[in-house]
């Protein structure tokens, strides 16, 4: 999902990490609400919810034909070179665009 957002806002994660910036996951959860079967078609879909400092939040949901099967989030550290930095403003942007 991460990768999606990035490249969605014209910012793929491969050119990020060309730059020196790496954006590990650091936290991740997931509360589960109905089961979804193998092959079953779902639908994920998710936007950046907040960026603090060096934190990026991105809220996650998975629904099947409109119900609500799963929703989280992931919260990602913006890195270079192992230590933490600012989110640059470009990812700052993607809260103000959800």
């Amino acid at each position: 999902l991460r990768s999606e957002l990035l490249r969605d806002a014209k910012l793929p994660y491969g050119e990020l990490e060309k730059t020196g910036l790496a954006l590990p996951v650091i936290e991740a959860v997931c509360h589960y609400k109905s089961p979804a079967r193998y092959d079953e078609i779902v639908e994920i879909s998710g936007h950046v919810e907040e960026v603090k400092g060096a934190r990026i939040k991105i809220a996650c949901k998975v629904l099947r034909d409109g119900e609500l099967l799963a929703e989280g989030h992931t919260v990602h550290a913006c890195v270079r070179e192992g230590r933490p930095v600012r989110a640059p403003q470009e990812l700052v942007a993607l809260v103000e665009a959800k």
